[in-house]
């Protein structure tokens, strides 16, 4: 069983994971953010917490072996080469905590074909959410009242070569990768 030995809960989700230059640019468009959104009163997220959720797997206490073993399995077989994606936007979803994040004007068709193999490939394992909606985004502040207005930033590149399922810990400040995958293999 892989079970949460830190704490009650956790949760997985399979994301794409920025390599450090593209994560000290994001970084550097949050600075940037930051100050111009000075009125914003939001929680920012650390940098080494940056990805884009390919699929949201749920909260979990443990996960069964087997369980375990498709979703492993799911990350390494994804059919999936290296894209280029450019974030040019800072949007929000609304919500009680609403994330405020990056992400791009247009996003790559292969992320949806992700998303939906990801989602098919792990459906029977127990406890793992179904989700309805995709939108590719990079979450960087959760704001505590009012949304900010999208607004365009400086484009960053991003190369998405790197696949990893993940798992955090509530009040953790880092994420665990549990498995990795190159995208050029």
């Amino acid at each position: 069983m892989h079970d949460a030995t830190r704490q009650n809960r956790f949760r997985l989700f399979i994301a794409m994971v920025p390599d450090d230059d593209v994560r000290d640019a994001m970084a550097e468009r949050v600075r940037s953010l930051r100050a111009s959104h000075a009125s914003l009163q939001a929680s920012w997220v650390a940098p080494a917490r940056y990805h884009a959720t390919a699929l949201f797997l749920g909260e979990f206490a443990e996960v069964p072996d087997a369980g375990f073993d498709v979703i492993r399995h799911t990350v390494r077989d994804v059919p999936a080469q290296p894209v280029t994606w450019v974030l040019d936007r800072f949007a929000s979803f609304p919500g009680r905590r609403p994330p405020c994040f990056l992400t791009g004007s247009d996003s790559p068709p292969a992320f949806r074909a992700w998303w939906r193999y990801l989602a098919e490939a792990v459906k029977h394992v127990p406890g793992v959410r179904h989700e309805q909606h995709f939108v590719p985004h990079v979450t960087v502040a959760y704001a505590k009242a009012k949304r900010p207005d999208a607004s365009e930033i400086a484009p960053i590149r991003w190369q998405v070569g790197r696949l990893a399922l993940l798992r955090s810990f509530p009040g953790e400040s880092a994420y665990e990768i549990l498995v990795s995958r190159n995208l050029a293999d």
